[in-house]
């Protein structure tokens, strides 16, 4: 991934490569030689292979070698590879243990930097950006900011779990230390109505400002042939939405005619409902051209991407977390709707 190759060094000069696409060492560079030169060869035009179960082990960094000198210089260091390459020398860092995908998508949207764990390594950003503040791993959230200089700023932008855990699963007199402590050191920002309400009813001081995205590579694909249901499969990331998945489970045998596609999910199986599909982690796109609309049943939500992607592709949406703009369905009496 170029994105990431040009944030930090993720690999070292010791993975294959064909000849063909070879280039020389830079000599002239002090360390970090290998981030430099896998640069070089992605400008050149080559393209990496993700190996999975390749694995190898590196000794720890000797007096005056090559990482020792990268470590005490890194920012130095850092900043001659990315003139070189001319990459920008950014403000900005996004980063987020719980969601690092989505903090990856946002820092390339808006122009930042994204590292995994920007304390790490010295630096000198003027902005922390966190995405996501799980109770879960607080002390790995809380983390992230070590390292940032007095005037640094800290953002930390609630995701929505991490809303519901906090709400759900810390005890009150904890999730007040927490909020005492995050509102005098960062500011926070939230999703939505409901995430609002809620941190603020716990005494956080966030402000409603949803995460920028892009929906311009969404085409709207032709609907398939048999009117198709995407559902997202939570079952294995969230115990508190297996009540809502229940229900959806009971639509799926109840609607033997309509056929489902779950996706999301970690294992790509045909189900024993015949009208049932898993399809395993896939790129949204590829699930939506293989449905007609979405159902999505949460516990709890935030602005959902999903969500607005498949209106982006002109697929209808229903969905129990009030969103903005949309129809609000409210049951006067059973089975009648206003």
């Amino acid at each position: 991934d170029l994105f990431s190759l040009q944030n930090y060094p993720y690999i070292d000069g010791g993975m294959p490569i064909k000849r063909s696409a070879y280039v020389e060492w830079d000599e002239n560079m002090k360390s970090l030689q290998d981030w430099d030169w896998w640069l070089s060869v992605v400008e050149k035009g080559a393209k990496g292979q993700w190996m999975p179960d390749y694995t190898y082990k590196a000794e720890a960094p000797r007096p005056k070698g090559l990482s020792d000198d990268s470590h005490s210089h890194w920012i130095e260091r850092v900043e001659t590879i990315k003139r070189k390459h001319n990459i920008p020398i950014n403000d900005t860092v996004f980063c987020s243990i719980g969601a690092p995908a989505h903090a990856k998508r946002v820092a390339k949207l808006v122009g930042a930097d994204y590292l995994p764990r920007p304390q790490f390594k010295p630096h000198k950003y003027k902005m922390v950006y966190l995405i996501g503040f799980y109770p879960t791993i607080a002390i790995d959230s809380v983390d992230v900011f070590n390292g940032c200089s007095k005037d640094c700023r800290r953002v930390v932008h609630w995701a929505g779990t991490d809303v519901w855990q906090l709400y759900n699963n810390v005890p009150y007199v904890a999730a007040k230390t927490l909020a005492k402590t995050l509102n005098s050191e960062s500011i926070q920002l939230c999703e939505d109505n409901q995430n609002y309400k809620e941190l603020k009813e716990l005494g956080f001081n966030a402000f409603n400002r949803p995460l920028p995205a892009d929906f311009s590579h969404i085409n709207p694909p032709p609907f398939p042939e048999k009117f198709t249901v995407a559902v997202y499969d939570t079952r294995l990331k969230s115990a508190n939405d297996n009540e809502c998945l229940k229900l959806i489970d009971s639509c799926t045998r109840a609607l033997p005619d309509v056929e489902f596609v779950y996706f999301g999910g970690e294992k790509a199986e045909k189900n024993k409902d015949a009208n049932v599909e898993r399809l395993g982690w896939l790129p949204i796109y590829e699930v939506i051209k293989q449905s007609s609309m979405y159902l999505r049943f949460v516990r709890h939500d935030a602005t959902s991407l999903s969500n607005i992607e498949f209106l982006c592709a002109n697929r209808p949406v229903l969905t129990n977390w009030e969103m903005p703009y949309a129809t609000i369905l409210k049951e006067k009496e059973e089975g009648e709707f206003a």
